[in-house]
């Protein structure tokens, strides 16, 4: 299924763009004072590369859904357990500004923006799953019974932690706390230990490369928002060979995200 080559209204709908960190990892040029002092904080090339990558593509994106230069457009953080500027949940700093989340994974960034309330994305390496114990951390008791393989544990982990980061939470929330819809049913919360009715948050499953699940959630209590997924190409009207748009509610195991299953990962990727 295609979606048009237009963007979505972003304040009723999700765009989402995935790239490889390399490709944008240069792009300094789009950093402003604050990003490149957030940059100083990771002292590993691959954290670095990483961090540059989400916040290029975050600025791209915003100017490609708003209209404005990519150099205006300017990012900061929030915490919503603490409230401190210096970590947290990255937002467009702008009067009315759009919803916004992203993701990092090894070899992917993924970034999410618009809709008609809070969002969360998460991409997740299938791989990273791929380790003895992961039910234990992971899953509900119910959850545990079955014999899940690797790409499906992506797709349970990519669901958790995609609607604990549109709460704002994160993974403060344990996951083991959250039951998820199995991997091969259509993506959605069947119950959690927090206020927020689950029929209130939509889930949607995206179509990313093979060796990577990934999830968007929206919180609203209205009709599930239109989402559209592709590459980014440098365009917002091109579509590059081997991307593939939109995914509604189905929630087939096709081959998709990126992960964040060490403990270093998930720190850095709870509150995004």
């Amino acid at each position: 299924m295609t979606a048009p080559a237009t963007s979505t209204d972003p304040r009723t709908g999700v765009e989402v763009r995935w790239a490889d960190p390399t490709v944008l990892a240069g792009r300094l040029d789009l950093l402003d004072d604050t990003d490149l002092a957030e940059l100083e904080a990771h002292s590993l090339p691959a954290r670095r590369a990483g961090f540059v990558a989400g916040r290029v593509l975050t600025k791209l994106l915003l100017a490609e859904v708003t209209g404005r230069a990519a150099d205006a457009v300017r990012i900061r953080r929030h915490c919503g357990l603490c409230g401190s500027a210096d970590h947290g949940k990255p937002y467009p700093a702008e009067p009315d500004a759009l919803p916004l989340s992203l993701s990092h994974a090894p070899g992917i960034v993924l970034v999410a923006v618009g809709g008609p309330g809070p969002l969360g994305v998460d991409v997740t390496e299938v791989a990273a799953t791929a380790f003895e114990g992961f039910e234990r951390v992971a899953l509900t008791p119910e959850e545990r019974t079955g014999n899940w393989r690797h790409h499906e544990r992506a797709r349970y982990w990519s669901r958790k932690e995609a609607a604990l980061k549109a709460t704002g939470v994160g993974l403060s929330i344990d996951p083991r706390d959250v039951g998820a819809t199995r991997p091969d049913r259509p993506p959605a919360v069947r119950h959690w230990p927090l206020g927020i009715p689950v029929e209130d948050l939509h889930l949607v499953d995206l179509d990313l490369p093979a060796d990577f699940r990934a999830c968007v959630a929206v919180q609203h209590p209205g009709p599930r928002p239109q989402v559209r997924c592709r590459a980014w190409s440098g365009s917002p009207d091109s579509t590059p060979p081997g991307s593939s748009l939109i995914r509604s509610d189905t929630a087939e195991n096709s081959d998709i995200g990126q992960a964040m299953m060490n403990s270093d990962q998930i720190t850095d990727n709870r509150h995004e």
